[in-house]
């Protein structure tokens, strides 16, 4: 049976896995259950940048056993990776990790009132964004597409919660099993 893998890491609000597993549900064919928890590792924290880093914590995702096809780590802290001054998120094309930082995805975070309902859409946009990498589907130019890439909040908050036809094709192409539902 083929499955996501739904792991906190570090201490996270556990209301979060649950929403994502039952959003997640209704749109990947794959059981979505929740996975094992794990610690941030330390050596993936930069002083210099006050950040951590996304790649060094994704090696630490691939060492957790289990029987999943794709694994998503949900983490509370700042990412990068070289090259840029943040990260919503990282995956490896057509591998079995992923992660997403819940840290840009608040209103508070902007200096805005909070909004517990964008917090969780953003949140569930950035999950599924960074899966569809995970199946295969590189960026898509379609602003209004899930794969669209989010250079900012803005990014995010404009494109939709769904793949356009051109990558829901791709996943289809790529991957040798159903993975999406029919919508």
């Amino acid at each position: 049976m083929q499955k996501i893998s739904l792991s906190a890491i570090g201490q996270i609000d556990a209301s979060i896995p649950n929403f994502l597993k039952v959003e997640l549900e209704n749109l990947f064919v794959p059981e979505i259950e929740l996975g094992q928890n794990i610690e941030i590792p330390l050596a993936s924290f930069n002083p210099n940048r006050d950040q951590y880093n996304s790649t060094m914590i994704m090696d630490e995702l691939k060492k957790i056993p289990g029987d999943y096809q794709k694994l998503l780590g949900i983490i509370d802290v700042d990412l990068y990776v070289e090259g840029y001054n943040f990260i919503f998120g990282e995956s490896t094309i057509s591998g079995k990790t992923a992660i997403i930082s819940l840290f840009r995805m608040r209103q508070e975070f902007y200096d805005l009132k909070e909004n517990k309902k964008k917090f969780y859409e953003r949140t569930l946009k950035e999950a599924i964004h960074e899966l569809g990498h995970a199946y295969g589907v590189l960026h898509c130019k379609n602003p209004t597409c899930i794969m669209t890439f989010s250079n900012s909040i803005k990014d995010t908050d404009r494109k939709g919660k769904s793949f356009c036809n051109h990558c829901k094709h791709q996943i289809k192409e790529i991957n040798p099993y159903p993975v999406l539902k029919e919508s």
